[in-house]
């Protein structure tokens, strides 16, 4: 009896063979199904060498000829800053919250990012001392007192300092400020996040990761980027030094609502002004009260859109100041009942998925953010897992958030979700794909869900048209789709960067993803 297949589609473990139908198999392994045809990928191609030799967890393709490499689950965001010449961008999962650009990233020797800034600002420390009104100065005395703040080389502002004491000048009338110094002090308390530079300039930025107290003499500063450096009960870790000058302010009691207002800027090395200033001279007022800096533990950092970041710690979602990336208000955070695993975005959302059910953020302005959850219970299992895209459709595009679930991948694409494998894996075949170590990427509409165990490792491979489900025998410890090219790259146990499907011409089937295993397809025993 002859069996016309008209096509082919992936797997469905939990079924009984005899009960399969003709177009599904119990194997299919290293094929493309699609469209009903069935073909081997195409071969794989060596692009370049990391400089690690151990374990790489995440790579990133920047700039189209350098490698971005780190042995931590990390998450990158590209600056959405129009008119970026220098390239920015921004990560966290690799210790503090940092930020880098072309000239930082790949000037010099080693893995990249070579080197970078912290992505929070110094908070500046001490208050300014405020010396008695001098020479000069004209009508009635009034009290004001002044704060100051540092500036980036990137045009970032921080925190204000602690208010100075107050004084009565008359208008005009000369008060001279000292102490305005973030130099490292012996015998001073510090806490996290809170930054110094060593009496002698060296170019270095030292960040407090311990909070303590100083000791009675300077520390021999390291300097290695992102090394640390003891001193007495403190712990520094070392930056290169980003602070441009000081901007100074001055309370202006004769407005309507009494406020700060810029007086003057002044080099960064200065630590002393001479306030000459009548209030009708005076500024814009200052607008940097609320720029907490992001917590160092920070994870997740993903761009919602509107010029705003987001990222979590535990059960709260942080949201940054938009356009102003180093500021993280603690007005803005939204606490959730579950901890928080990861996030992804869809177009003009963002998606919190937890250890219940998910959650979507909209809002094109932090301050008025509303959240509500995804009405089923879909708990995320792997961080790692969590993809954001866009799937490219007849109908046209549609942003998607995608992700293992104990019950399979689970897909978001709105104000609800589904689980994209539902007709061909039950819970407890999807279990032995080990979703609690899959990472994810999607490349041509296609997820792919990397797993290890032990000896037990490869692939999940699930058609985002379709929801067919095949399977790959490769595992890889990091992979990585670039989005100007859609090229999957992946590192598998090598410090070697390959470039699935490098354009060749379809290899036979013995020359599938891996050279030496051969392409698998069974219907039924």
């Amino acid at each position: 009896m002859l069996i016309t297949l008209q096509q082919f589609r992936g797997i469905r473990p939990y079924a009984d063979p005899e009960l399969l139908p003709n177009e599904e198999a119990q194997i299919a392994q290293n094929v493309r199904v699609r469209k009903g045809l069935i073909r081997p990928w195409d071969q794989v191609l060596k692009d370049s060498d990391l400089v690690n030799r151990e374990l790489v967890r995440t790579i990133m393709l920047y700039e189209g000829s350098h490698w971005l490499e780190w042995d931590a689950d990390v998450d990158v965001m590209r600056s959405p800053l129009a008119g970026d010449t220098a390239s920015k961008f921004y990560f966290t999962g690799d210790g503090i919250p940092k930020k880098s650009n072309a000239t930082l990233a790949t000037t010099g020797t080693g893995a990249k990012p070579i080197s970078f800034y912290p992505l929070a600002l110094p908070s500046p420390k001490p208050a300014a001392t405020a010396g008695a009104p001098g020479a000069g100065g004209a009508g009635d005395a009034r009290d004001v007192n002044y704060v100051w703040t540092l500036v980036s080389n990137w045009g970032e502002e921080s925190l204000p300092s602690p208010a100075s004491n107050t004084v009565a000048p008359t208008q005009g009338q000369q008060v001279d400020l000292s102490d305005m110094t973030h130099e490292w002090q012996a015998g001073t308390s510090y806490t996290l996040g809170e930054c110094v530079i060593p009496t002698a300039a060296n170019g270095y930025l030292y960040k407090c990761v311990v909070a303590g107290t100083t000791g009675g003499a300077e520390p021999t500063w390291g300097t290695t980027i992102d090394g640390n450096t003891t001193d007495n009960t403190v712990t520094w870790r070392c930056f290169p030094d980003n602070i441009s000058y000081k901007r100074i302010y001055r309370l202006n009691v004769g407005t309507e609502f009494a406020e700060y207002q810029y007086l003057d800027q002044i080099a960064a090395a200065d630590t002393t002004y001479s306030d000459t200033t009548t209030d009708t001279d005076l500024g814009e007022a200052l607008d940097t009260t609320d720029y907490e800096p992001p917590p160092d533990s920070l994870q997740g950092l993903i761009y919602m859109g509107n010029g705003i970041m987001a990222g979590f710690v535990g059960k709260d979602v942080y949201f940054s100041e938009p356009w102003q990336f180093h500021a993280w208000p603690v007005g803005y955070i939204i606490s959730l009942p579950h901890t928080v695993i990861g996030l992804g975005v869809l177009t003009g959302a963002l998606i919190a998925v937890t250890e219940g059910e998910p959650f979507i953020f909209v809002g094109t302005d932090p301050t008025s953010i509303s959240h509500e959850p995804i009405p089923e219970a879909a708990p995320c299992v792997s961080k790692r897992s969590i993809v954001s895209t866009v799937l490219d459709t007849p109908e046209g595009s549609k942003g998607q958030v995608l992700y293992a679930s104990p019950f399979g991948i689970y897909i978001i694409d709105g104000a609800a979700g589904t689980l994209l494998t539902r007709n061909h894996l039950d819970k407890k075949s999807f279990a032995e794909y080990m979703p609690d170590t899959m990472h994810g990427v999607v490349y041509d509409n296609y997820y792919f869900g990397f797993y290890s165990y032990g000896s037990d490792e490869g692939c999940l491979v699930v058609d985002l048209l379709t929801g067919d489900v095949t399977t790959l025998s490769l595992y890889a410890d990091a992979a990585y789709v670039d989005p100007q090219t859609d090229d999957l790259y992946y590192i598998a146990r090598t410090n070697e960067v390959l470039l699935l499907e490098d354009g060749t011409t379809w290899p036979d089937r013995t020359n599938a993803i891996l050279q030496e295993d051969e392409t698998s397809y069974l219907l039924r025993e």
